[in-house]
């Protein structure tokens, strides 16, 4: 299927998602349910950290991640 691509990233004029959600867990799911959930980190997530940690994984199946109740990324973006 592909990798996970965070929208996250804020730049002039768009709308900052990731903020209002970053102290929320993280949960990757796919058409099956949700099979992997984290707590955020001390500081809250920055779309490094998630780039960083979950953009290399290659998912054999499509994959929306959600923090809180905000999505943030999608291996279908």
């Amino acid at each position: 299927m592909g990798n996970l691509t965070f929208i996250t990233d804020h730049r002039n004029g768009e709308p900052d998602i990731l903020t209002p959600v970053k102290d929320g867990e993280l949960t990757l799911h796919s058409e099956s349910g949700v099979f992997l959930t984290v707590k955020a980190p001390k500081d809250g997530w920055t779309h490094d950290l998630l780039v960083k940690t979950y953009s290399k994984i290659k998912f054999v199946e499509p994959v929306d991640a959600k923090i809180a109740d905000g999505w943030v990324g999608s291996t279908e973006v």
